[in-house]
C-alpha cells in the first residue's frame, strides 16, 4: 500500500514518462514511441522479476501472469476514461 508521498512520487513519474512519449511522438511515428515505451516497460519489469526471483520468493510464470494481469487493468481503466472524457480533456493522470 502507498502512503500519500509515494502516490505523489508516482504521478510524478508517470507524468515525466508520458511527457517524454509525447515529446518523442512529436519527433517520430507513435507507433515506434509505443512499441519503444512497451519494450522499455518490459525491459525493467524483467529486471524487477529477475529481481524477486533472486529473492526466491516468487514463481516465473506467476509473476508474469501478475505484471500482465495489472498492466491490463491499468490499460483497460485508461481507455475507459479517455473514452468517456471530452476531446482534449484528458489529463495526464
Amino acid at each position: 500500500m502507498q502512503n500519500d508521498e509515494e502516490d505523489q512520487i508516482f504521478w510524478q513519474l508517470s507524468d515525466e514518462y508520458i511527457d517524454l512519449a509525447n515529446e518523442k511522438a512529436a519527433l517520430y511515428h507513435i507507433d515506434l514511441v509505443n512499441d519503444a515505451m512497451m519494450f522499455s516497460a518490459a525491459r525493467y519489469n524483467a529486471f524487477v522479476c529477475t529481481q524477486l526471483l533472486a529473492e526466491g520468493d516468487a514463481d516465473k510464470d506467476q509473476l508474469v501472469d501478475e505484471f500482465v494481469e495489472h498492466y491490463r487493468r491499468m490499460l483497460r481503466e485508461n481507455i475507459e476514461e479517455m473514452l468517456a472524457a471530452p476531446p482534449g480533456s484528458v489529463s495526464k493522470h
